[in-house]
Order: structure tokens, then C-alpha cells, then sequence
């Protein structure tokens, strides 16, 4: 879908013209863009794999900026073995002596890095000298759409990864649930249950068919929903 599509399958759910008046075409961009984003965290989308050959600290592309760790495995004769991630803070806690170990050629036990900075050097405990291949998963950080791609409408979600277009049908949902919260009254809250609950089913769906596994979508407007 594009952006076009969205917006327009939004306003069929926000009721069309009679309720279009209510939303400005910024607040429908708003919701869109956080409806994206929440998309995007609920399903762990979109991923990249890259494969680093060399001795640490390791580095990612700048696309990784604003990025999401999911995972960092060495590959050895036996296969991929993923390491445990530590941030700086918590490795000093647990390992204080992390900085002072040796190099040398002996196996990967961990991985430090900085959640807040992917593009910033990724140490691997104990240090190495010999060339080793990392294979590194992590998450994009979905770009916004602004309202020049409102007026275009050619944009496509996910920052154009046509590899999940299945969940672009889940963004009008959860944008209009979003944007039916805002409307504090009888009908706002009967519509707001209804594209909240198709959205939870749907966005578990998809979550299985791409990870094979089932998993309600979990947040703070998800926490808000259930305790009303």
C-alpha cells in the first residue's frame, strides 16, 4: 500500500466525510507516522542482515544510526552462536574487568555496544587480532512521512522494504484506533475498541507467519486498552 492508500482506508474508518472534518490532515499524519512506528516495534520490522569480516571493534553501516539490535552471531566450524549483548553500563556491572582482558585468539564469550548508537564501535569480549565473520541483525529506524508525501502519495511504508507489505494494512488500524481515542465519547470508544481488537488479531497473525511463533502485541496503549 501507499500512503495514499492508507490515508484513504483511514478516513473509511474514521467514517468518511462525516467525521473527516474532525482530524486535520497533520493529527492523520501524526497518527499514521506513530501507527508505523508501533507497527514496526510490534512485529520487529524491518530487519537487516549484514555480515562483518574482520577484528573488533566492530562497525555498521550508517543506515544502522537510530537502529535496533536484535541479535550479533560469530561464525565458527560448527555454525552461528549468538552472543549475549550488554550495554556498557551493565558490563562494567557485572564484568568491571571487561576493558583490561587480553587479546588474543581465544572464543567470543560477549558483546558490548551502545543502544543508543549502533554506528558507535561494537567490542567483543575477550578482544582478537585473527579475522573472524560476525553476522549482525538490527532494525532501521522507520523514517516519517512528512505532508509533501501526504500530497504525493507514492510513499511506501517500512522506509520502502517491499518485503512487508502485509503489514501495511495494519497501520489505518492502528491509526485509527489512535485517532477514535481522541473522540471522548460513546462512539469513540466503540470504535476505538473495535480497530484495536482487529489490529491485536491481525498484527499476531502476521507476527506468526513471518516468526513462526505467536505473540501478542505488547504496549503502553495496548495496557491502556485492556484495563478499560
Amino acid at each position: 500500500m501507499t500512503l495514499a492508500e492508507i490515508a484513504r482506508r483511514l478516513d473509511r474508518y474514521l467514517g468518511g466525510e462525516s467525521t473527516r472534518e474532525f482530524y486535520t490532515a497533520q493529527t492523520r499524519l501524526d497518527a499514521i507516522n506513530d501507527a508505523q512506528r508501533q507497527v514496526a516495534d510490534d512485529l520487529l520490522i524491518p530487519k537487516r542482515f549484514v555480515n562483518v569480516v574482520g577484528a573488533p571493534p566492530l562497525s555498521l553501516p550508517t543506515e544502522a544510526s537510530g537502529a535496533g539490535l536484535i541479535s550479533i552471531k560469530v561464525v565458527e566450524n560448527t555454525g552461528a552462536r549468538p552472543l549475549p549483548l550488554y550495554t556498557v553500563t551493565e558490563a562494567n556491572q557485572r564484568f568491571p574487568q571487561w576493558s583490561e582482558e587480553e587479546t588474543g585468539t581465544q572464543p567470543a564469550r560477549y558483546v558490548i555496544y551502545d543502544p543508543a548508537n549502533l554506528t558507535a564501535p561494537i567490542y567483543v569480549v575477550p578482544p582478537h587480532t585473527d579475522t573472524r565473520t560476525y553476522r549482525i541483525e538490527y532494525r532501521p529506524r522507520v523514517n516519517d512521512f512528512t505532508l509533501s508525501d501526504l500530497d504525493t502519495g507514492t510513499a511506501v511504508p517500512f522506509n520502502g522494504d517491499v518485503d512487508f507489505e502485509g503489514a501495511h494494512e495494519l497501520i489505518p488500524l492502528y491509526a485509527a484506533a489512535l485517532l477514535w481515542d481522541m473522540q471522548k465519547d460513546d462512539l469513540g470508544y466503540k470504535q476505538y475498541t473495535r480497530y484495536m481488537n482487529e489490529y491485536m488479531v491481525k498484527a499476531a497473525e502476521y507476527y506468526h507467519k513471518i516468526n513462526g511463533t505467536w505473540v501478542v502485541p505488547e504496549n503502553d496503549f495496548f495496557r491502556s486498552f485492556r484495563r478499560r
